[in-house]
């Protein structure tokens, strides 16, 4: 349990969002620039500051131009990293699944699917949730989960990243950045709580409606809500951040960062093994109700 945690934390979500980055360099934002939408705003505002506030609020022509559907090639990359970050992502839930409650105490797929969705234009969301759908199924058909339960898990977890992603963008153009208040307070409000707590009440239903696992309408829903803002202020920055600075940050942080750095891993690895297994040996991890 304790190295699937921090295979989430590091090893996974860096080498995505490289990837991410990488393919969006070479394809998306360049598109975009072509055709005058957000990155191009960017240049404008880095040019003249007194209209930093007016460039970073898109027009209505420019969020037409925005949800255009358009295919290019890279949209093939970006679709399979998307494909095997929802499925590590979906394996490492179900690991932190247990009963006799069908919730997960952490789900990074809804937040790496977030994130997939705020470093791509609306443009090609469509093609996102697609990728995603093949990831979902498979890692969801291992857990013997029945069909339909597959099908509405995977309508309410697109509806929060699309809720969140949807919010984000009306107030935020380009990519997101966690240097202004103003942005962090948007992405707290419209990813970790607005998009959060409006699914949830779709989840919920639909396991009480499928008579999936075990606990009650509010308490099944208050489980997916606390779990899934946990993941969205966690996976999602994280994986942001990355995608948007790279390695480069790493060689201007100072020695005493990283070791503050190391300190809260090596905190947040004894509180993960003393929670799941010292204070909680009899916790059962599954993903179905108990036989």
């Amino acid at each position: 349990m304790l190295q699937t945690l921090l295979i989430a934390t590091g090893g996974f979500t860096y080498p995505l969002a490289g990837c991410i980055r990488a393919a969006m360099a070479n394809h998306t934002f360049a598109a975009l620039r072509s055709t005058g939408t957000w990155a191009g705003r960017i240049g404008a505002a880095s040019r003249s500051s007194a209209s930093t506030a007016a460039e970073w609020t898109p027009s209505s022509a420019q969020r037409t131009e925005e949800w255009k559907v358009d295919f290019h090639p890279g949209m093939v990359g970006i679709g399979l990293l998307v494909f095997i970050g929802y499925f590590l992502g979906a394996k490492i839930g179900f690991a932190l699944t247990f009963h006799p409650y069908p919730v997960s105490v952490l789900w990074p797929p809804n937040s790496i699917l977030l994130a997939a969705l705020l470093l791509t234009p609306p443009r090609i969301w469509w093609f996102v949730i697609l990728a995603a759908f093949p990831a979902h199924l498979a890692v969801e058909l291992q857990s013997n989960i029945p069909p339909t339960m597959i099908l509405c898990w995977f309508v309410s977890n697109s509806c929060e990243a699309l809720i969140g992603a949807a919010c984000i963008r009306y107030f935020l153009a380009g990519p997101i950045k966690f240097n202004r208040l103003r942005n962090v307070a948007i992405f707290c409000f419209c990813a970790a709580f607005l998009g959060t707590f409006l699914s949830s009440f779709l989840d919920a239903a639909f396991v009480r409606l499928n008579n999936w696992g075990h606990g009650e309408y509010l308490e099944i829903w208050r489980i997916r809500f606390t779990s899934n803002v946990l993941a969205s202020l966690t996976v999602t920055p994280l994986i942001l951040t990355w995608a948007t600075v790279g390695f480069s940050s790493l060689r201007r942080v100072s020695g005493r960062r990283l070791i503050e750095a190391g300190l809260l891993l090596f905190g947040l690895a004894a509180v993960s093994f003393t929670g799941f297994y010292s204070l909680g040996p009899t916790a059962d991890s599954a993903v179905g109700p108990n036989e």
